[in-house]
């Protein structure tokens, strides 16, 4: 039989259908460029030759938002060994300063643009030039007007709104409150006007005034004084920045009535924790400046080298009252974390003996917290199937005083309770490879359909229509089983293969083995396989060789291990999916760890995939 090998490289971002709220994320999908010329992509050791532009809409001079966004970004390039070029136009209305900036850094030759627009749809026809001539574009801050590139910021609409209903819950109603507008031409200005507006209305306040300060002090001090004038028993305030909040607090003092109105802000910068802690304000709604400008020069570099990013990156957002405000303010920064105490659990569902992809997540993990020196505890049930070993261990651990666990859950239903537990005794948690059952934690792995159906790809690129194919798949209660199983089916049923056989081998090789000789003896002219790992592909390899019939059948795995990797450069597998499971383990020490020192962490954090054939096999052994 003849065959035809293609190779296809994806980047896929985990998709789930998630609803933004004040400490959610929004739903992801991946982030597509339109077309551009065709050049050399850098290589990871070329990252000196990386320029990029963050272009945002206000200098971080008197704006401590600002200020943040640029020292994320320049930091972050500094740690990334790429160029970093930070500008901003004089104020935040001045488009056309905007605009000419980037014109200038295109010609100079900038290799990717992290922008937050003064105007969106002033910026798309400078952004479509840059787009056409090979530079990546994405928007932080601001959601920019160009289809398909990555946003990183905040759901505006939402957090406006936890600031609106403070006001509803700490005044009557039929309150007299105020909004105070950004520039409402820009869609941050716009959401929070809107949500805002929204929650206001929502809860009975009556709004006697929508005005707009541009996001600027000074202005929301002359604003407020014409409001006060119309209003002199206005009772609230929500302003869309703390800057404006802020100029708003002065014009309050001014007039002796600071103490009678409510006054919410937005963005937590330190100045506004400050007056919160001091009693001029009452809250804010906290973002991650920093964030924004780290993640937009990191996401940048991904896009240069020809990764795929999610297209909305989502940083949530936090109500600051008197209660954190010590988070938030200069000299009320929480303490800091004595390391020599932190430990943090890493559960796998398999143990790394005899599994090339548990071996990789515990490398990773390890490593990782030598690096950040922390102490890591891996720790894996006898086999993937054996749950109530793997919540034994999670109970010892939390009894021993764990900081943080990051797991791979065997089933997520089962070991939910232990882990609710764990988090009502301050453990941070977040979920590895596999999707827990735990609204609000953080995922870090594969999307694992879309991975499959990579896979089941290449079956129906190099088979005809109509043959005899099989699954085997992993255990299915599994999220991780469950999504591989349904994406190869799809994949496979899209194309018109006859699928013969769906059977489980609960990812062991072994099993997969005699599972293979079942198959074969009810359906000896099969001609594709895939297999949901790679353990159960080579123990396939197996039957088929002890049958003769290896020549015969396309056998395409999932992770690409290097045992499955070896065996594609032999001949006796055709494909394999690839994970990055030493990523699984580092990522997932390095974020449980931000979440012990009170850091905010994506809800999604996604490794992607590439298909592996002869062509790239090399690199996975």
């Amino acid at each position: 039989m003849s065959r035809r090998r293609t190779s296809l490289f994806v980047g896929l971002s985990a998709i789930a259908a998630m609803a933004l709220s004040a400490c959610a994320v929004p739903a992801q999908t991946p982030a597509a460029q339109p077309p551009a010329p065709a050049q050399p992509t850098p290589a990871a050791g070329q990252a000196k030759d990386v320029k990029i532009l963050v272009s945002m809409k206000g200098p971080g001079g008197g704006n401590p938002f600002w200020a943040a966004v640029e020292r994320g970004a320049l930091e972050k390039g500094k740690e990334l060994g790429v160029e970093v070029i930070v500008l901003a136009p004089p104020a935040e209305s001045d488009v056309q300063a905007q605009i000419a900036q980037v014109e200038d850094q295109i010609a100079k030759g900038v290799s990717a643009i992290a922008i937050a627009p003064t105007d969106p749809a002033a910026l798309r026809p400078v952004l479509e030039k840059a787009q056409a001539q090979g530079v990546k574009v994405l928007f932080i801050d601001t959601k920019g007007d160009l289809p398909g590139a990555t946003f990183i910021g905040t759901n505006n609409e939402l957090g406006a709104k936890l600031g609106a209903d403070y006001l509803c819950q700490n005044l009557p109603k039929g309150s007299k409150v105020a909004i105070l507008q950004g520039i409402i031409t820009q869609s941050t200005g716009k959401a929070r006007a809107e949500g805002a507006r929204a929650g206001l209305t929502a809860c009975g306040m009556n709004i006697v005034a929508e005005l707009s300060a541009e996001w600027d002090r000074a202005k929301a001090t002359s604003v407020m004084e014409d409001i006060l004038t119309r209003h002199p028993d206005i009772q609230g305030l929500f302003a869309s920045n703390d800057n404006m909040a802020l100029g708003a607090v002065e014009a309050l003092k001014n007039a002796g009535v600071n103490d009678k109105v409510i006054v919410v802000g937005f963005d937590a910068n330190p100045d506004a924790a400050a007056a919160i802690l001091a009693g001029e304000m009452e809250a804010t709604v906290a973002q991650n400046p920093y964030n924004m400008g780290a993640f937009g020069v990191e996401n940048a570099l991904k896009l240069v080298r020809g990764e795929t990013i999610p297209e909305v990156i989502d940083t949530g957002t936090e109500l600051v009252t008197k209660d954190n405000a010590a988070n938030y303010a200069p000299a009320g920064a929480a303490p800091a974390v004595d390391m020599s105490k932190v430990r943090i659990l890493v559960s796998m569902k398999g143990p790394g003996g005899g599994n090339p992809f548990w071996a990789a997540v515990e490398r990773g993990a390890l490593e990782k917290g030598k690096e950040l020196g922390v102490e890591v505890i891996v720790l894996a049930p006898p086999a993937e199937s054996d749950v109530q070993a793997q919540i034994a261990q999670v109970e010892d651990q939390i009894a021993k005083g764990v900081s943080a666990i990051a797991i791979a859950p065997t089933d997520p239903a089962a070991l939910r309770p232990v882990l609710e537990k764990a988090q009502a005794q301050g453990v941070k948690v977040l979920f590895i490879d596999t999707k827990g059952d735990l609204p609000g934690a953080t995922f870090i792995g594969t999307n694992n359909e879309l991975g499959a159906k990579l896979g089941a790809d290449y079956l129906c690129q190099n088979l005809p229509k109509g043959s005899k194919v099989a699954i085997l798949q992993g255990i299915i209660t599994q999220s991780t089983g469950k999504a591989r199983a349904e994406g190869a089916r799809a994949g496979l049923t899209a194309c018109g293969m006859n699928i013969v056989a769906e059977l489980s081998a609960e990812w062991d090789r072994a099993k997969a083995t005699s599972v293979m000789e079942d198959i074969l003896t009810r359906h000896p002219d099969i001609q594709g396989l895939f297999a949901s790992n790679d353990n159960m592909a080579l123990g396939a390899v197996e039957a088929l060789k002890n049958a003769g019939v290896n020549d015969k059948v396309i056998v395409v795995g999932f992770d690409a291990n290097p045992d499955a990797a070896a065996a594609i450069l032999a001949g006796e597998m055709e494909a394999t999916v690839a994970q990055n499971p030493y990523n699984m383990g580092a990522f997932g020490v390095e974020n449980a760890l931000k979440l012990v020192k009170g850091e905010r962490i994506p809800e999604l954090i996604d490794t992607g995939t590439e298909l592996v054939t002869k062509d790239n096999a090399e690199r996975y052994k």
